[in-house]
């Protein structure tokens, strides 16, 4: 039996915790989130399509150094993978 490989925004959908800085970041740029600079307290990535397509807050979002990042950190990322999930299946249609 083959099993089927998940997406990994459904890894952030079941849990919001237990999420390193690294594993944030591999989630953003599977889904086409750019490096845009170092900040002062962690990276900062863009999504050049929902910016383009006017949706500032979900576009751009900081993560923020650390092994053991708060919950809220992940829901942040959650919500901006959305937002690219739910605009790309909008430009399709």
């Amino acid at each position: 039996m083959v099993a089927k490989k998940r997406e990994p925004v459904e890894r952030l959908r079941a849990t919001k915790a237990g999420y390193s800085q690294k594993d944030l970041v591999s989630i953003l740029e599977h889904y086409d989130f750019e490096f845009v600079r170092d900040a002062n307290h962690g990276l900062v990535y863009e999504h050049r399509e929902l910016a383009e397509a006017g949706a500032r807050n979900e576009a751009s979002i900081m993560i923020p150094r650390g092994k053991e990042l708060r919950r809220v950190y992940a829901a942040d990322v959650l919500k901006a993978v959305e937002a690219v999930l739910a605009h790309r299946k909008e430009s399709v249609e």
